[in-house]
């Protein structure tokens, strides 16, 4: 798997733009949900993939981030202070 900047990866995630469309996509596939047939459940289920791939993306940016402030802090000696009780 390709490495992510964690800096880069956090200010994509708290750009505006990038929270509006993430908003309005969930928000169009919980629409079209809500307007589908109760008996079209391929329909339903198509839409609730789709939401769940949006939500694995966002997820993995902040994976990545997580992952990378961990490693920063590993090379910063943050972790080796705390179990020494420093």
């Amino acid at each position: 798997m390709t490495e992510i900047n964690h800096e880069e990866a956090e200010r994509f995630l708290n750009n505006r733009v990038f929270k509006d469309a993430v908003r309005c996509v969930r928000e169009h596939l919980h629409d079209k949900w809500e307007a589908t047939d109760l008996a079209d459940t391929e329909a339903q289920i198509v839409l609730k993939y789709k939401l769940q791939v949006l939500n694995d993306v966002v997820g993995m940016i902040e994976i990545a981030i997580k992952r990378g402030k961990i490693e920063e802090a590993k090379k910063a000696g943050i972790f080796n202070k705390i179990l020494r009780g420093v």
